[in-house]
């Protein structure tokens, strides 16, 4: 191409999505037919180095701890299970990006799901069929950033749900 070739300045960098050193300690209580459940996590992300190019590790932003906590609950009926639960989990990117450009946002996570075991009629399974559907609503309030003279914002919600089979042997 010449004189109209573009000359581009690109870096590349393999992410690694490996978590900090996490504490974590939970606790569960039944009731009968009701299981209360409840567990706390402290993320040292401050000692979390993240993988990014060599070029760039002067952008790279101061992370903060997080301390992050669910709460959940499963009532059993006769042949179901019935879920709810709560997550917390806060960002561990600070407001000033010093230059880079991360995004991310706390997280109230809402769920509820069900499950049941279900015996075939021709007995051809050796164990009851499991089947368990759930949904679960992530909502991220808003949070804005700072970095390089820019302010950016991120808010929003993320609906997904699953639908798990699993045989037992």
């Amino acid at each position: 191409l010449g004189s109209h070739a573009a000359h581009i300045k690109a870096y590349t960098a393999i992410l690694s999505f490996w978590h900090p050193t996490t504490y974590q300690a939970g606790a569960a209580y039944s009731l009968g037919d009701l299981t209360l459940e409840g567990d706390i996590n402290y993320e040292r992300w401050s000692d979390f180095e993240l993988s990014v190019p060599r070029e760039l590790r002067r952008l790279t932003p101061e992370l903060d701890d997080a301390l992050s906590y669910r709460l959940g609950l499963e009532y059993r009926l006769t042949s179901m299970k019935l879920w709810a639960g709560y997550q917390y989990t806060p960002t561990p990117l600070p407001e000033d990006m010093n230059g880079a450009h991360y995004l991310d946002a706390d997280r109230h996570i809402f769920g509820i799901g069900l499950g049941t075991a279900r015996t075939d009629r021709w007995h051809l399974l050796p164990k009851p069929l499991e089947i368990s559907l759930g949904i679960q609503d992530k909502y991220l309030p808003k949070k804005t950033f700072r970095s390089a003279g820019t302010t950016y914002s991120l808010k929003g919600n993320v609906l997904c749900g699953f639908l798990s089979l699993r045989l037992p042997f």
